[in-house]
């Protein structure tokens, strides 16, 4: 999130006389972070599970002139595990835009799919929404 200006209020809880009786919070338990080795941009390997994890998106924004009417939002990501020779994909694609009367949106793939798995090159899951949301 960025904010370029404003402020937050948030509450304030008052001290309290019971509070001397609360037990300290104990110090957090985590597992030790992987091994991994950067393969390229997006993509990273689990060196001890011999795992490829890849991620590639893209975000976008157009608005033409002083027309609200022609703002679209356009968001694309791809993920990838991988090992050896088995592979799955997962690739979504959204857009949002409006007409006077609703919102619109679009969830699609390349080949008409929104959101697809595959293994392999085969596709195991496709679907497609499409919505429109009356405006008040």
């Amino acid at each position: 999130m960025t904010v370029f200006a404003g402020t937050v209020d948030l509450p304030v809880r008052p001290a309290n006389a019971a509070d001397a009786m609360l037990s300290t919070m104990p110090v957090a338990v985590t597992a030790s972070p992987e091994n991994s080795t950067v393969i390229g941009p997006g993509l990273v390997r689990v060196d001890r599970l011999g795992l490829e994890l890849g991620t590639d998106s893209s975000f976008k924004c157009d608005l033409a002139g002083d027309d609200p009417l022609s703002a679209r939002v356009e968001t694309r990501q791809s993920q990838t595990i991988a090992r050896d020779e088995w592979r799955v994909r997962i690739e979504t694609h959204t857009r949002l835009s409006c007409t006077p009367d609703a919102f619109v949106l679009r969830a699609t793939l390349v080949l008409r799919a929104t959101l697809g798995a595959w293994e392999g090159d085969n596709a195991v899951c496709q679907r497609e929404w499409n919505y429109e949301i009356p405006r008040d």
